[in-house]
């Protein structure tokens, strides 16, 4: 009889699994610490991502943090965001992660601008950048990944449009645009509408002010009427059936270096039918 024997044999091998099933979770831990990187100015040390979600796809789990494995979800329903495009960085050897990241971030840019005409195509949206790691990019990969995702702690609740629907951050807006939106909201989008069919308000100037320290929001409240009322034309100005409004930089935005005024008229009473601004002004 060799029963003792056996019973050992089979230990070992049991033995054995385990030691390999060990190896290859330890293998697999490995593989987000390789491949995908967000954010370094936000992420500090560049957390690292695991498993990315197919073009398209919707998800719920914030992918910069480590080890994370999205869940696939509904994007017709509350999600953290949605992969918009995917592509393959230029070879080469490794520039470090801030020119990765500042090339990727460029092409997003791009791609966001050519698809919805705006960097931000959601109000509650912002855009996320995924890139290789150096661990990864030494052993040949190149893919990086821009995301939609909630702002801040929020959440998308709908799909994204599939093209441009005409939504503009405010600063993206230009001389002679016409919007449709509760402009007095504390908002980071507008809507676009063509100047012809009935809207909320135009755009009269944007001039720029001073560059300095923040004097505070009194002074920036006032420098910017200064503004709009030298830079918008007379006739709209002594007009009694416009209101003439403005949004100058808050101070988190004059701190990053923009000092645009935004100034617009609405109706005094209604909307818009037409556009007031002429290209001679």
């Amino acid at each position: 009889m060799t029963f003792g024997d056996e019973r050992t044999a089979n230990l070992g091998s049991v033995i054995g699994l385990l030691a390999a099933i060990a190896a290859l979770l330890a293998a697999l831990a490995l593989v987000p610490r390789l491949f995908f990187h967000n954010d370094p100015a936000e992420q500090g040390d560049g957390s690292v991502h695991g498993y990315i979600p197919e073009v398209g796809q919707c998800y719920n789990g914030r992918l910069s943090e480590q080890d994370m494995i999205p869940q696939i979800t509904s994007c017709d329903g509350p999600h953290y965001g949605e992969i918009i495009k995917r592509f393959e960085l230029d070879g080469g050897t490794w520039p470090g992660q801030a020119e990765i990241f500042a090339r990727a971030r460029t092409e997003c840019e791009k791609y966001l601008q050519q698809r919805f005409g705006t960097l931000t195509p959601v109000e509650e949206g912002v855009l996320e950048t995924y890139t290789p790691r150096e661990e990864g990019w030494l052993t040949g990969d190149r893919t990086a990944h821009c995301a939609i995702v909630g702002a801040g702690d929020g959440q998308l609740s709908r799909p994204l449009p599939e093209k441009d629907i005409g939504v503009r951050e405010w600063m993206e807006l230009k001389v002679g645009d016409c919007f449709s939106s509760d402009h007095r909201k504390a908002t980071i989008t507008t809507v676009l509408t063509d100047c012809s069919e009935p809207h909320t308000g135009q755009v009269t100037a944007l001039p720029e002010l001073e560059n300095g320290l923040y004097p505070g929001d009194d002074v920036v409240e006032r420098l910017a009427g200064d503004a709009c009322d030298a830079a918008t034309p007379k006739r709209l100005r002594e007009s009694s059936e416009l209101m003439h409004w403005r949004k100058p930089p808050s101070k988190e935005s004059w701190n990053a270096g923009e000092r645009t005024v935004i100034c617009y008229i609405t109706a005094d009473g209604g909307e818009l039918k037409r556009s007031l601004v002429d290209a001679k002004d």
